[in-house]
This record gives structure tokens, sequence and C-alpha cells, in this order.
């Protein structure tokens, strides 16, 4: 997982690429935003709904953080209150967007099935068989 791999790389060994993108805060809200984002995504079609996907997302999300600040003073970096709360926020950030644009999709196309509809030309020949139909045999 590229989160774990950037946040337990020694202070002088991350790349300056993502130095350079904002403030530490803003990279852990961004990375934990996204892998929510993406992580809902993964798990909307096996769960029963929104809501229940948005509570497996914040958990796992929850979790992933605790277990990376935790895990980071074995590699020389710093466990922060600060990077776990920009970590927990990007988590929920991510996952209610994905929420909402379930939601709002769900609800856009409730009640408006998708059917598609064929216009014979007006030359089309309908083809009928040779036996006719037991309300004319009597």
């Amino acid at each position: 997982m590229a989160i774990f791999v950037f946040t337990h790389l020694p202070n002088d060994k991350v790349p300056r690429l993502v130095v350079s993108f904002g403030d530490d805060k803003l990279r852990h809200v961004v990375s934990y935003g996204l892998f929510a984002a993406l992580l809902f995504v993964g798990l909307r079609p096996w769960l029963s709904g929104p809501v229940k996907t948005l509570a497996w997302v914040a958990g796992i999300g929850t979790a992933l953080a605790i277990v990376d600040e935790l895990t980071q003073p074995l590699t020389g970096r710093t466990c922060s209150l600060m990077d776990f709360i920009a970590s927990f926020g990007g988590t929920l950030l991510g996952g209610s967007v994905m929420f909402l644009v379930t939601a709002f999709s769900e609800q856009c196309w409730k009640g408006k099935p998708v059917v598609a509809t064929v216009n014979p030309s007006p030359h089309a020949v309908e083809k009928r068989t040779s036996t006719p139909s037991p309300s004319i045999r009597q």
C-alpha cells in the first residue's frame, strides 16, 4: 500500500514530488481521502447500502490510520495525533463524498427504469405462423 510506504520512509528518503505536494496534513487528507473513495467504490457492490458502506470505509480507514501512526516510530518517524486526525478527516471526507455521489445518483434514477424501445420501420413485415391462433379455430 502506497500510504504505508510513504509514511514509513525516513524523512530524508521521501521523494521531492511528495514533499512538494503541500503541507504534511494536506498530504494525509488527500491520500486517505483517495483511499476512502476507492475503498467505497470497491466495497459498495458487496454491502447492502451506502450507509453500511460508509461505516465500513470509516472503520477500515480509522484502523489503517491508527496502525500507520503507531508503527511509524519503528522506522524513525514520529507518531503524531495531528497526523492521525488529518488521516481520519481525509477518510471521512473521501467516504462522505462517495456516499453523497452514490445517494444522489440512486435518487436520480429511482423510479426511472432505463428501457429501450424499438420502433419498427414502416416497411417491416410481421411474420405470422401458418397455424391459426386458438381464438380463430372455433
